[in-house]
């Protein structure tokens, strides 16, 4: 069996991917999505769609690319401290 990085699940249903460079194992796509999806450079969350480049930064929606030019802060604090693929250091860096 294989263990999802994200969960840690031990499962006969793991799936391994690669992405820039790196491999992975994960039992479910939220857990995979946890990982890979880039992150709101204005509230943080988790962009599952297509998102807006604007000014070099990615964005989930054009209301998010607009406060950030503005200067308007996120109605809720980001999230810190999240996974990204294939870096379990708690560093959101990359």
């Amino acid at each position: 069996m294989t263990v999802c990085m994200t969960c840690g699940t031990d499962s006969d249903d793991a799936f391994t991917v690669t992405w820039e460079g790196r491999t992975a194992a994960f039992d479910c796509i939220e857990c995979l999505a946890t990982m890979v999806a880039p992150i709101c450079a204005h509230c943080g969350c988790r962009i599952l769609g297509h998102s807006l480049v604007v000014d070099g930064g990615r964005y989930c929606c054009p209301h998010c690319a607009q406060a950030t030019r503005t200067g308007d802060r996120p109605r809720s604090p980001l999230t810190v401290g999240r996974w990204r693929f294939g870096n379990t250091d708690g560093n959101s860096s990359g």
